[in-house]
């Protein structure tokens, strides 16, 4: 029998949030966890799969010592958790330093006691061994300090041989030293706060090249065109990248020397003008490719035809700025097992392939870009109905540009569409505006409602 505790303690500025989790538990109450006695061996705590330790200020400041000694003694529960926990296989913690900004400086010295406690934390942690060991030390860049990074350091040199994940944001170009412990680390995502270019990261590149790498998420970071990568050759499944410059040289040099990649996805990279000249790729080797996804991104062109023809088993494809008509129709027709087509950054396609889109059979999610509805005529959207089954209505949607305002938009869609009158006011009755997150809403079709109306007149 498993249980969960999730405690918060709230501070009118400051707060501290400690959850406890087990797998494939419901969260327990707050009386029901004061009632467990976690220091018996019969304790449902010895036995259990997942750990979740989060130790971090919410940005507020703590103005008394009586919540300064209350965070300290949340986080020593941490502590006594830890010493009895038996069988932990997934640990993951969370650890952000208090700074002085996080307290009224007549309390600053008590809420330091917090970083201590902190720091007993993670010598805790590295008295046993974790099969998964996930150490969180980002800082968010809003709230970014640097005097943190020889604190980070000292967590990394006292658990580092343990971890298997980790998620940070420094400048790799001054942090590669600390990789020089880990023993086991599988799994990395850095965010750059410096340059990024590959001279300046030459030791990074040497140092992390050496370890057997799964999945790879670089922020800030241009990938390597020349460096070869011999253990990722065998290990890397998923590789990310964000806000990097060169996007022709990452495609070239990923797709022709890493075999096994399954995921390769990135964005927004710079539009900076390149002194290095166009790199064709001549063979793509990651034939078992399932994902592929370009946000904001113009690599070579015709480059998702030759990504279509080499991995025939992808699922998940979003085309980058510069796609043609005929990089979705050899896409639609070369992986039949295509579920998930996201085209909403791709302005330059006609009607060609936006009505070639219903031959994609299995498809269960499609994101169409605003100005497509002027060739999403009667008969594509009735193709589509009829043709994928499996494309339900939560999956069809339109991203949309401009004022967040459902009646302006509505009478957008209406000027943009195709067709007479009647077709308009058809199709306006199966569109809602569903908020996706807090400053995105997309255009939702209910393609459900049109495939049942389709079977009431027979169609």
């Amino acid at each position: 029998m498993s249980y969960c505790i999730k405690k918060m303690v709230r501070y009118c500025t400051a707060s501290i949030v400690v959850p406890f989790r087990i797998r494939n538990t419901p969260w327990t109450s707050n009386s029901d966890a004061k009632s467990t006695d976690v220091h018996s061996p019969q304790s449902p705590f010895f036995a259990h799969s997942e750990f979740n330790a989060v130790c971090r200020s919410s940005g507020g400041r703590v103005g008394s010592n009586d919540r300064c000694q209350e965070i300290t003694g949340i986080i020593r529960q941490y502590v006594d958790l830890m010493n009895i926990c038996n069988g932990v296989r997934n640990l993951r913690i969370a650890l952000h330093p208090f700074v002085e900004s996080d307290a009224h400086r007549s309390v600053w010295e008590t809420l330091q006691t917090s970083n201590f406690t902190i720091m007993l934390l993670v010598q805790t942690v590295s008295l046993r061994e974790y099969p998964e060991l996930f150490l969180d030390i980002s800082q968010r860049k809003f709230h970014f300090e640097e005097g943190l990074r020889d604190i980070y350091q000292h967590y990394i040199d006292t658990i580092g041989r343990q971890i298997t994940k980790l998620h940070l944001c420094e400048s790799a170009a001054q942090i590669w030293p600390w990789f020089t412990t880990f023993r086991r680390l599988r799994r990395l995502n850095l965010e750059n706060t410096g340059n990024p270019g590959e001279q300046m990261l030459s030791k990074f590149w040497d140092t992390i090249s050496k370890f057997p790498l799964e999945e790879l998420s670089l922020s800030g970071i241009t990938f390597p065109r020349e460096r070869k990568f011999k253990k990722w050759q065998k290990s890397l499944r998923m590789i990310n990248l964000n806000r990097f410059n060169d996007v022709e040289g990452a495609c070239s040099a990923i797709l022709q020397s890493l075999p096994h990649l399954h995921s390769l996805r990135l964005h927004n990279s710079n539009s900076l003008p390149s002194t290095n000249t166009s790199v064709p790729v001549k063979e793509i080797v990651c034939n078992n490719l399932r994902t592929v996804v370009f946000t904001q991104c113009r690599p070579q062109k015709n480059i998702i035809s030759q990504i279509a023809e080499a991995c025939p088993l992808l699922q998940v494809c979003m085309p980058p700025n510069n796609a043609s008509d005929s990089d979705i129709i050899k896409l639609i027709d070369s992986c039949r097992f295509l579920t998930t087509l996201s085209i909403d950054c791709c302005t330059n396609l006609t009607s060609v392939s936006i009505h070639y889109i219903p031959h994609a059979e299995r498809l269960r999610s499609l994101l169409f870009n605003f100005e497509h509805f002027v060739v999403l005529d009667e008969e594509c959207i009735l193709a589509l109905a009829q043709n994928c089954p499996d494309l339900h209505s939560r999956g069809c949607r339109v991203s949309t540009m401009g004022v967040q305002n459902e009646r302006l938009q509505r009478i957008a869609v209406r000027e943009k569409l195709s067709g007479n009158a009647r077709y308009k006011r058809w199709l306006l009755r199966f569109i809602a505006w569903v908020r996706d997150g807090p400053y995105l809403q997309r255009v939702s079709v209910d393609i459900d409602s049109i495939r049942r109306e389709m079977n009431e007149v027979g169609l």
